[in-house]
């Protein structure tokens, strides 16, 4: 994930650089990593920052472990789930392939997710 400086909340700069290899298949330095607090209460931690990579990605495995919450891919849209209780604590829009995590806060995400949905079953 290569969020913006802002974004992360302690950053640690690495002494050693690694290297990560990029999707065009370049490869590119590991500046530092950090926490990233998302507006919808979900936590992101060990986040990678990427200076040259200009897309925030995600891992599904580390953010269903860490805050404990179920992840469910549709066609159009994918859904987080808290792992107990149901709730939801955010949603993801399909574009271009990759399901973008919208990043609201919590007490929108069910207004933007009925919003979201509807929309997507009427124009399908």
């Amino acid at each position: 994930m290569s969020p913006e400086n802002d974004e992360i909340v302690d950053p640690c700069m690495l002494k050693i650089k690694p290297q990560i290899k990029l999707p065009d298949g370049t490869t590119s330095v590991i500046s530092h990593v950090g926490k990233v607090n998302l507006k919808n209460g979900l936590s992101l931690k060990d986040v990678l920052v990427v200076p040259s990579f200009k897309f925030s990605l995600l891992s599904v495995p580390k953010l269903t472990e860490d805050d404990q919450c179920v992840v469910s891919f549709y066609p159009k849209f994918c859904v987080v789930q808290d792992l107990k209780n149901k709730k939801v604590k955010g949603l993801g829009k399909k574009k271009a392939g990759l399901y973008h995590l919208v990043n609201v806060p919590l007490e929108e995400v069910d207004s933007v997710f009925t919003t979201l949905v509807t929309a997507t079953l009427v124009y399908e």
